[in-house]
């Protein structure tokens, strides 16, 4: 995905997407047939709707633990996300000052480019 596209994203599109590279699957329940969102298989958690999935783009606290699960664990990967946050905050100091909504971006363009 090219940033100007994600730029047209919706929340609730990027709370999916994310949420798919988190490992969210959206699929039946299997007694009632029900959709739902499961995080994996061994989790006996199911949600349902998009409301009960992290809302990845106004929650800092959400974005942040999956920097730390998925961008700082590996040191490639870092630089990689360090470079997207800084193509629009432009000096390094600010991108402590990073809003959820563009770490969601940079995080989305680092993994999906990650998995290319």
């Amino acid at each position: 995905m090219k940033p100007e596209e994600y730029d047209k994203l919706t929340d609730e599109e990027i709370k999916v997407i994310i949420a798919k590279l988190d490992g969210y699957e959206f699929r039946p329940h299997t007694g009632t047939g029900v959709m739902y969102w499961r995080k994996s298989k061994n989790t006996p958690i199911w949600t349902e709707g998009l409301k009960s999935l992290p809302n990845y783009p106004n929650d800092l606290n959400c974005i942040h633990e999956l920097e730390i699960k998925y961008i700082c664990q590996e040191g490639g990967i870092f630089y990689a996300y360090r470079s997207y946050l800084r193509n629009g905050m432009g000096n390094v100091d600010e991108i402590i000052c990073a809003s959820a909504k563009y770490r969601c971006k940079a995080f989305v363009l680092t993994m999906e480019e990650k998995h290319l």
